[in-house]
């Protein structure tokens, strides 16, 4: 076997599949294969993804290695690699970034998805906002032959209304004609969340006297639909054209029960409607002239919407919720979109040396509006409206090498241009222009066989979410303790340079893998919200700033073992663990701290047992997070929110039928996850003048699915 075959049956840490010999057919597949070497990744397996039968990425991704999410218990939708907030993920699809800076991943449904890429470091050929890591979802491909699969899923979720009844269906149906191959996929689902919160606020640590108390029961009822189809049209040895028109619906009611004073007696009631819509469209068209030549074009087409609607009343404890009197309603409406044209080409000197040049354009259009009212008749109605159009150039050179028979390294240059337009009520603003130059070194040698050792340096960024480049109002009190919130167009763009070192091993014929990973990100120009008074319109607004510079750093370990050869058949381990600490310096105290939100750890373990005479298998995952801090400012003082660490246990069993039809029961969060965070404000001279116990809680959820082929 080749030495490049040899790297090819080791190319990526998988969990649920484990690699595979694969045989190649021409150099430039060769090479192709090779590329995926260039930054260590973690790949899931469609197998590991449907075995709890999740019904969204958010529940999916929940599991992997390094991944957290913010926010309320069980609400899924703002993935964290190595738990730095969101905005440091990036989130792909198929190898493309997705529209939009605050993308929510809960919004995908699984049963489109194919596997999934967690790619620690960027390369010079992928975009390069991954800070903290990219997760790249890839869906599904049209197939070599005839496939026609269904799933229907039913579920229940017993503390919501009416217990949460949930459901879904999808529908698979592919082929390849000749030279054409297709896959259409079709999606209907229901499903639901549900939080309940109970916060108390203290005069102090002692508990002694009662300010105020807070009760919430807040539930989620989700609609969502999903079309895709995949053309691939192998036009003639040279040239192949993929088409991928897809789109995604989402519906959500959200209503939330609150009951508010010490004593419970007041009561709160909102309702919001949010709807979100993405259209996009994917065309690729690759021609190669000869062996070890590649051109490429690709086009895409993205637009995503959403809208939200919220009405607020107020009353009484007793009163029935038709009696509450209306406080306040809102209407908020997100409009995004986005065009992509970009050529890239591969060129293969020899066996060993390939080099590959692109060049991309990306225009994207980002408008938000909204309107606010606190009479029932509108008589108050405020409105603001803000707009950004931007435009993104980038070209890349990338050298891929083969050193050694047991070294390859790939070395490249990614140069970004952004520049834009801000709009805000009519008023028009020059957005900073920024050129990046991000160089990015991977290193991958086979130490043995069985292991290999992988090092990389690579800079990256992170662009300021939209909304906060525009100075769009969002009204308060506009007091030190209820600040306005505004934009900031002169946020600068965070940039980080990260290390990265790892060594992973694979056990004897394939059994398991093993893998150690260390990284460093030392961050620039760090995006942090504060609070300063507006000396002209005597306000206080709180905005986002650049203030100063982070450094991250950790240890990640992840696995998954047969347990075959010690006896144990039909048994497999797996599991990893991610140890991670951070500094920077608080602008309050002066005084070094770790992010906020960062977990110390992030666990997971799991074991598979395949019982072959009754052909059933049983799993389980245990996912637990550490205590974090989250230090800011309230009403001018230093507050410090912690979370203790929480945890989740998911479980499914599965029933092979026959060969075409599968049974499957699952239980999800069957710890009814809870999120405990005591918040604690100190005053100038360190003494405690306020405290808080906030705690969340979600319910578990029980689904059974049937999956066959027809």
């Amino acid at each position: 076997m080749s030495v490049n075959a040899a790297f090819a049956e080791n190319n990526v840490i998988t969990i649920g599949e484990l690699p595979t010999i694969q045989v190649r057919a021409s150099l430039l597949d060769e090479l192709s294969e090779r590329q995926s070497l260039s930054a260590a990744k973690i790949v899931v397996g469609q197998a590991e993804l449907e075995k709890f039968a999740d019904l969204s990425m958010g529940e999916v991704i929940r599991r992997m290695p390094s991944i957290s999410f913010g926010g309320p218990p069980g609400e899924n939708n703002d993935a964290r690699l190595r738990g730095l907030h969101k905005d440091y993920t990036q989130i792909m699809l198929d190898g493309r970034p997705v529209n939009g800076r605050d993308f929510a991943i809960d919004q995908i449904p699984a049963s489109q998805v194919e596997r999934i890429e967690i790619i620690r470091s960027t390369t010079a050929s992928m975009d390069s906002q991954g800070v903290a890591g990219t997760v790249n979802i890839v869906l599904k491909k049209t197939p070599d032959q005839l496939k026609r699969s269904f799933k229907i899923t039913g579920g229940l979720m017993p503390d919501a209304p009416n217990d949460g009844k949930a459901g879904s269906l999808n529908i698979n149906l592919g082929d390849r004609v000749g030279d054409v191959g297709y896959l259409l996929t079709a999606s209907v689902q229901n499903r639901y969340g549900i939080r309940e919160k109970d916060r108390k606020d203290y005069t102090d640590e002692t508990r002694t006297t009662l300010r105020n108390r807070e009760q919430d029961l807040e539930v989620r009822e989700h609609d969502e639909y999903a079309l895709s189809a995949r053309l691939d049209w192998q036009v003639n040895d040279q040239q192949r054209l993929l088409v991928h028109p897809k789109l995604n619906v989402s519906n959500e009611n959200k209503d939330r029960d609150r009951l508010k004073k010490a004593d419970l007696s007041d009561r709160e009631f909102m309702n919001a409607q949010k709807e979100r819509r993405y259209l996009g469209t994917d065309v690729s068209w690759s021609y190669e002239p000869d062996d070890g030549i590649k051109h490429q074009i690709d086009a895409q087409i993205q637009r995503k919407n959403e809208k939200k609607d919220q009405n607020d009343s107020k009353g009484k404890q007793a009163d029935a919720r038709a009696l509450l009197k209306f406080a306040s309603g809102s209407h908020e409406s997100i409009d995004e979109s986005s065009s992509l044209l970009g050529w890239k080409g591969l060129w293969a000197w020899d066996v060993n040396h390939a080099l590959e040049l692109g060049i991309e354009w990306t225009g994207s259009k980002w408008e938000k509006n909204k309107q606010a009212w606190k009479k029932d008749d509108k008589a108050d109605l405020t409105m603001q409206r803000a707009k950004i159009d931007e435009d993104k150039f980038s070209v890349y050179l990338q050298d891929e090498y083969l050193w050694t028979d047991q070294t390859i390294l790939t070395s490249g240059l990614r140069v970004e241009s952004v520049s834009g337009q801000a709009i805000f009520d009519r008023n028009t603003s020059d957005l900073e222009r920024h050129v990046h130059l991000n160089p990015s070194v991977h290193l991958l040698h086979k130490l043995t066989e069985q292991t290999n050792w992988r090092a990389s340096v690579s800079r990256s960024i992170r662009r300021p979410k939209y909304d906060d480049l525009v100075p769009f109002s969002e009204q308060k009190d506009g007091s030190l303790d209820s600040p306005d919130k505004v934009g900031n167009p002169n946020l600068k763009p965070e940039t980080a340079w990260g290390v990265e070192t790892s060594v992973e091993h694979y056990f004897f014929q394939k059994q398991g893998v093993l893998t150690a990973n260390l990284f460093y990100r030392n961050l620039s120009n760090l995006i942090e919200k504060q609070t300063i008074l507006n000396a002209a319109q005597q306000r206080f607004e709180e905005l986002p700033v650049n203030v100063d510079s982070a450094k991250m750093w950790g240890v990640e370990l992840d696995g998954s073992r047969k347990m075959d050869h010690f006896g144990l058949t039909g048994l497999t381990l797996r599991g990893n663990l991610s140890l991670l600490d951070s500094s920077t310096q608080d602008r309050t105290t002066l005084r070094s701290r770790r992010v906020n939100e960062q977990p110390k750890y992030i666990l997971n373990a799991g074991l598979d047992y395949e019982y072959r005479p009754w052909r059933t298998t049983l799993g389980f995952n245990y996912n637990r997070v550490g205590s974090l801090e989250k230090h800011d400012l309230s009403n001018g003082n230093a507050r410090v929110q912690r979370q203790e660490p929480s945890h989740y246990l998911d479980a499914y069993l599965t029933h092979q039928l026959n060969k075409d039809f599968r049974l499957r029961l699952s239980g999800i969060n069957l710890l009814e996850i809870e999120k405990n965070r005591p918040r604690t404000t100190y005053d100038a001279a360190g003494k405690i003048i306020f405290f808080e116990q906030e705690e969340e809680r979600s319910g578990r959820s029980y689904f059974l699915t049937l999956e066959g082929k027809f």
